[in-house]
């Protein structure tokens, strides 16, 4: 477990794979998600991306995971 001192001077702990925000985390999801084939082995992914409040902390990007059906 790693720490980090932020620039309030508040202390986070973290564990690899789990992130900590200043801010609250953006409530609303992504909307308008299309998937286009090009072919067998690729595909097109677009979205509508969330922008953050004043309140919550900016998304700094987003991570697409995909698999085989059966």
């Amino acid at each position: 477990m790693g720490k980090v001192h932020g620039p309030s001077r508040t202390m986070l702990n973290f564990q690899p794979g789990i992130a900590g925000t200043f801010k609250a985390a953006p409530q609303r999801v992504p909307t308008n998600e299309k998937v286009k084939a090009i072919d067998s082995g690729y595909g097109q992914v677009t979205w509508r991306g969330v922008d953050a409040s004043s309140d919550e902390e900016p998304i700094n990007g987003y991570k697409v995971r995909d698999w085989e059906s059966d």
